[in-house]
């Protein structure tokens, strides 16, 4: 994958120089602000046949807001894409190199715009050069070197060879010394100023507080996922314990469902005992059939116990089904009535 962050207030249009090129496989994400230039249509155009997914952010104005807003998100892309993704910042400013400087071990380009010729920025920073000594503060020289020089490049005043010498008692015109020039003052020399300390690179703390956000995201995914799994394993436990809990008594009311066998020596069978005796026996059907499905025992029993109540009773088909549906509404009762249905003859 390749991202492309462009710096649409930097170079505008002639960012998108190279657009068409562009393959599946890359990403331009624009940043821009109210001071952008606009869109032509031919440029619209372009960016709607081309390849390259786009995604365009505006950015709040402020002072170097788009700046560090890039890098920030460079910052986020770097701690959540995989290691070999290409990253292209497309502006001309060249301070984006602290960028690259802080992600040394990833593949960040900075270029004028999307063409594969583009020019890269990737020549070193200009050196000052110290400025000479020799000329003051406003760049002029100071008033006493300028008499000092004058006073070596002019020599005092000769005779002229090509006139007569006058004789000795006759006194000579004076001659025009030259004006005395004041010493020049010794400049004092200048207090060292204090060093200042080196001011945060706004990218390279965009950067780092991106990654830290991005692992910070992650080890919280990571605490709340073990959390929900102690949960579950918690809630699985407290199920298997009150199952087993559970069992001794369901147990105990199957065993008490049962019909107690007499041991009364055997009559004549009768029609009314016959009846009495279908009953029993549609009443310890019925308690198996829904204690193996599940049903509670209040269910269980109450169900069992109309049915064998209404057996042999005229109509007792159509009302046994009306009781069931009344007593355990229409879903349930309609569940639990397919189940016994067999047993009420």
């Amino acid at each position: 994958m390749k991202y492309y962050l462009l710096d649409y207030e930097n170079v505008n249009s002639t960012g998108l120089d190279g657009v068409r090129d562009l393959g599946a496989d890359s990403r331009i994400i624009l940043f821009y602000t109210k001071n952008s230039s606009k869109i032509d249509l031919g440029m619209v155009n372009l960016l709607r046949d081309m390849k390259a997914e786009l995604s365009i952010i505006e950015v709040h104005h402020g002072k170097q807001a788009l700046d560090i807003q890039l890098a920030s998100y460079l910052g986020y892309l770097i701690g959540t894409e995989p290691d070999d993704t290409e990253y292209y910042i497309i502006s001309k400013d060249k301070g984006y190199r602290n960028v690259q400087s802080f992600w040394p071990e990833r593949h960040i380009v900075l270029c004028r715009n999307l063409n594969s010729d583009s020019e890269i920025i990737d020549e070193p920073a200009e050196e000052k050069k110290p400025a000479s000594r020799s000329r003051s503060r406003g760049g002029r020289k100071s008033t006493a070197a300028k008499a000092s020089n004058a006073k070596a490049a002019k020599p005092a005043d000769e005779p002229d060879p090509e006139e007569p010498k006058q004789e000795a008692s006759t006194p000579a015109e004076p001659v025009d010394a030259p004006m005395p020039v004041e010493p020049a003052e010794t400049p004092k020399p200048e207090e060292p100023k204090p060093v200042e300390a080196p001011k945060p690179n706004a990218f390279a703390e965009a950067a780092a507080i991106a990654k830290a956000v991005v692992e910070a995201k992650k080890a919280r995914n990571e605490a709340e996922q073990k959390k929900k799994a102690e949960s579950k394993q918690k809630t699985s436990a407290k199920k298997k314990d009150a199952a087993k809990k559970a069992e001794p008594k369901k147990k105990a009311a199957e065993k008490k469902a049962e019909p107690k066998k007499k041991a009364e020596p055997k009559k004549k069978t009768t029609a009314k005992q016959k009846a009495s005796d279908a009953r029993a026996e549609a009443n310890n059907e019925i308690q198996k059939i829904l204690s193996k499905e599940g049903f509670p025992e209040e269910v269980v029993n109450s169900t069992a116990s109309f049915v064998s109540k209404n057996i042999g009773k005229e109509g007792y088909k159509q009302k046994i089904y009306r009781g069931i549906i009344k007593e355990n509404g229409q879903k349930q009762g309609l569940a639990i009535y397919r189940l016994i249905k067999d047993k009420v003859k």
